[in-house]
């Protein structure tokens, strides 16, 4: 046993195509051992997510700080500049702004499967930036709204 988990990598894929050679005249409904290596199957699954949880949890703490830069630069002064004191105007500023943020989540995750996760991902973070950098540059409400 130990000896088949020095096994290189080189070593497992060899033995893969051999088996697939093997395999070839079989019904082609059958699996091959490469669908049902367990080992192998954890390591894909590390590697995945090595490359793909730092830009992920990257991406969400972005999110997390836009979220509550409305609260941040509200209590700085924004208040005041965009005359959100008069009525509900901060509260209808709130909800324009994160209504459709969760309205969009699941389709985007949708997209995300059919498109590639390299350019979804590239793309939706360009697109927040956008408009972050977008929302900087109001000087009346209705533009936040």
């Amino acid at each position: 046993m130990a000896a088949l988990d020095r096994r290189s990598d080189s070593d497992q894929q060899e033995k893969y195509r051999q088996d697939d050679f093997q395999h070839e005249g079989a019904d082609e409904s059958s699996t091959t051992a490469l669908e049902h290596d367990p080992h192998w199957q954890k390591k894909l699954i590390r590697k995945v997510d090595r490359r793909l949880l730092p830009i992920l949890g990257a991406i969400y703490s972005i999110a997390l700080i836009d979220r509550i830069n409305i609260s941040a630069a509200r209590v700085a002064g924004m208040e005041e500049d965009l005359e959100l004191y008069i009525g509900q105007r901060y509260t209808i500023a709130l909800l324009v702004f994160f209504i459709p943020y969760f309205i969009f989540e699941l389709p985007s995750n949708i997209i995300l499967r059919k498109v590639g996760s390299a350019n979804w991902l590239s793309f939706i973070g360009f697109s927040w930036g956008v408009v972050m950098l977008g929302q900087g540059f109001i000087d009346a409400w209705e533009s936040l709204t």
